[in-house]
């Protein structure tokens, strides 16, 4: 049994790397908060009701999109964002907190696990 869990867990291991995402060997879906890109300046939480968003949380988020790397207020900042901390506390509002990761501590930057849809994949 716990060959076949293995099995498994390599498997999504490779299906989330080829999204820029590791997963490490606890980790589920559901450990995994998402925000979808649909293109423009349009995403979503659940992958299939994209919303458009501001130019500066758009900055923000492109920022993160098919990246695993965390990112500081001043990284953020010359990506075309005025007040940082504002644009993430709109995006929780809007994505849910869970989707955003903020500093515990200063210098740790914010992390956001932005992926492309999967229909744009496939287009």
């Amino acid at each position: 049994m716990k060959s076949a869990i293995d099995s498994a867990l390599r498997w999504l291991d490779a299906e989330y790397s080829k999204q820029g995402t590791i997963l490490k060997a606890n980790d589920t879906e559901q450990d995994l908060p998402t925000i979808w890109f649909h293109g423009g300046k349009s995403y979503s939480a659940d992958g299939l009701n994209p919303v458009n968003v501001s130019q500066e949380q758009h900055n923000v988020l492109s920022q993160f999109l098919g990246r695993d790397e965390a990112l500081d207020t001043k990284a953020l900042g010359k990506a075309g964002t005025s007040n940082v901390a504002a644009v993430i506390k709109k995006l929780a509002e809007q994505f849910g907190a869970d989707a955003i990761r903020r500093p515990e501590h200063k210098g740790n930057g914010y992390f956001i696990r932005v992926c492309s849809s999967p229909k744009l994949s496939t287009s």
